[in-house]
């Protein structure tokens, strides 16, 4: 177990995309965005209306939601896929049988290559026997991306999930409460789009990640949305200028978290250790930066949204950074998954050089 959360992860992206594993990365992501764009239409069909008159003769009226249906939904299309995702185990893997026996010796030394290098195997089997030591050996490997990748993601990750939850919960309440005063319908209207732009950004930027590196592609974009977030902050004030800066904001921050974790594939596969920091650094920085800004609009008023965003947005750009600065030395020191990939066995080598 505690091997498998130390090496597992995503080796076949970094085996066959290497640099280029930015565009899965959005790809898969992508319905993130989906989920979050048709959340909302389901929701409505259990809306009401709760009419209340006050004390002082006020009638206040209320749109509530009955939450246990749209739940139960929600929680039976997760089991559903997770089911899936547990019969595709179930399923025996197919054995290939190739007449060219100079390809498979190739493969099998290319494996244990990569083996060797990922677990710092020195002058000892790739699969020894004994599981302590095979576990102490993971995790003395492990060390180097603790050193460098592990607390870079883990910040990088809560305020990159902070920033974008930010975003999402209160432009609402800041285009119907803040200066502009648009109406309901129209608040509305800046939140579906936004999230459609989310899950379309992502689709897009597929493609793109396979031609821009990964690393200048991702400063692009912490750029990109910082300098949107700007521009909501110092804009004006009307529903043109609210729907554009989002769709754009959109835009930039949507393909972060995936082009994130294709930056960190280049430098070491995206392992289940990396994996778990990278949500423990989401959900923390989510809850956190949430109540935040929750208490700091409660008591300074609604206007203080873009500026939050733009904040938390400009120490964004300073961890992301740090994560490309330390993936870079990374590689530097250690080597990346491309280069290991591309070795072969001394003696298959001294073959070739014969014939």
């Amino acid at each position: 177990m505690i091997i498998q959360f130390l090496s597992d992860g995503n080796p076949l992206l970094n085996s066959i995309w290497l640099e280029k594993s930015g565009g899965p990365f959005n790809f898969m992501h992508s319905g993130y965005g989906v989920g979050a764009a048709i959340a909302p239409g389901m929701l409505a069909p259990y809306a009401y209306s709760d009419v209340r008159v006050l004390p002082n003769g006020t009638t206040v009226n209320t749109t509530l939601i009955h939450l246990h249906t749209p739940y139960y939904i929600v929680a039976g299309l997760c089991c559903f896929v997770a089911c899936l995702f547990y019969c595709f185990n179930l399923c025996p893997p197919k054995k290939e049988t190739s007449n060219d026996t100079n390809i498979l010796e190739a493969d099998k030394n290319d494996e244990i290559c990569f083996q060797e290098d990922e677990f710092a195997v020195d002058s000892a089997p790739p699969y020894p026997k004994n599981k302590t030591q095979k576990c102490g050996k993971a995790i003395a490997s492990q060390f180097k991306v603790l050193l460098y990748i592990i607390f870079p993601t883990f910040l990088l990750f809560g305020a990159l999930v902070g920033n974008e939850r930010v975003f999402s919960k209160f432009v609402f309440v800041f285009a119907n409460e803040g200066p502009a005063k648009l109406s309901k319908d129209d608040c509305l209207l800046l939140t579906g789009v936004y999230w459609i732009v989310f899950a379309l950004a992502r689709v897009v930027t597929a493609p793109v990640s396979m031609i821009i590196p990964l690393p200048i592609l991702f400063t692009i974009q912490l750029v990109g949305a910082w300098a949107m977030a700007l521009g909501l902050y110092l804009g004006p004030a009307t529903r043109t200028a609210y729907l554009a800066f989002t769709i754009c904001f959109g835009l930039f921050k949507s393909p972060l978290f995936p082009t994130a974790l294709g930056v960190i594939s280049i430098a070491t596969p995206v392992t289940g250790m990396i994996v778990f920091f990278v949500n423990l650094g989401s959900s923390l920085g989510a809850s956190g930066l949430q109540a935040l800004a929750g208490a700091v609009l409660h008591r300074q008023g609604r206007h203080m949204f873009p500026l939050l965003v733009m904040i938390s947005g400009a120490i964004l750009i300073f961890i992301g950074a740090a994560l490309i600065a330390a993936t870079y030395f990374y590689k530097k020191k250690y080597g990346s998954p491309s280069d290991m990939s591309t070795k072969i066995n001394p003696d298959d080598e001294n073959e070739t050089d014969s014939h």
